[in-house]
């Protein structure tokens, strides 16, 4: 929700968390769960962050062999 699409820019992480939160009160999602994303919003965002560099590398050495 954070990331930015093609079709979007990506959300403020107030207005993220102020969303998952609203779905959590619906019921639609596991209110467990984002208490644990919210507490662990920045570890996750790192994690995350690592995980697309090192996915954006290996694209990258994967495509110059098909040249």
């Amino acid at each position: 929700m954070t990331e930015n699409r093609p079709y979007r820019k990506g959300m403020k992480k107030d207005q993220v968390i102020d969303i998952l939160k609203n779905m959590a009160l619906d019921e639609k999602i596991d209110a467990g769960i984002v208490e644990n994303l919210i507490t662990n919003y920045l570890d996750i965002n790192i994690a995350r962050i690592n995980a697309q560099k090192k996915a954006r590398t290996r694209y990258v050495d994967f495509a110059k062999l098909l040249v």
